[in-house]
């Protein structure tokens, strides 16, 4: 009776440490990171990474995300915001806190022509995001966290539907290394 209980109360007292500690496990998730994740929903596969893991600032930042058709049959992708980082991609501070980007611009008129891709069985698109346009201002030197979200509920068009969204994936902002000096 008195190992039960005392299983109990360690279990319950590493939760509690746990849950005064998310910084920590955030970190730690970062510094593991790979560069590259990878999703499918609904026939749809999405490859999405980030270029260079360590910049020296936002201006440097990189990220892609390529679409590629899993299914048989040809797929209609709506393109109309596959352009604007600002819409899709989320980052985070190494504490979980969110980092707000630039403004998104003003969202297109969908007419249900515009802004549509034919994907075949197999074929993919890629999307570049850079952080000149993505970060509203410089952040300062830290360690961060980036994922992409697609939604698409809208039907009526053909096009394909679903929410797709990835893991995190992590980056870090450093200090430029010195040049070395020469005599």
């Amino acid at each position: 009776m008195m190992t039960h209980l005392f299983r109990h109360l360690t279990v319950f007292w590493l939760g509690l440490i746990l849950l005064q500690c998310p910084d920590a496990r955030l970190r730690d998730s970062i510094d593991r990171s790979e560069n590259k994740v990878k999703t499918e929903v609904n026939h749809l596969e999405l490859e999405f990474s980030v270029t260079n893991q360590e910049i020296v600032s936002t201006d440097e930042f990189e990220a892609r995300a390529t679409f590629t058709n899993r299914s048989k049959e040809d797929m209609q992708l709506s393109t109309l915001f596959l352009e604007f980082g600002p819409i899709l991609l989320k980052t985070r501070y190494a504490d979980g806190s969110p980092v707000n980007p630039a403004s998104p611009p003003f969202p297109p008129l969908d007419d249900g022509k515009v802004g549509r891709i034919n994907l075949k069985p197999g074929e993919s698109k890629s999307y570049v995001y850079r952080g000149v346009d993505y970060f509203s201002e410089p952040l300062p030197e830290g360690k961060y966290q980036v994922r992409f979200r697609h939604e698409n509920m809208v039907a009526k068009y053909g096009d394909w539907i679903g929410t797709i969204e990835t893991e995190w994936i992590a980056f870090e902002i450093r200090e430029p290394d010195e040049p070395s000096q020469t005599s």
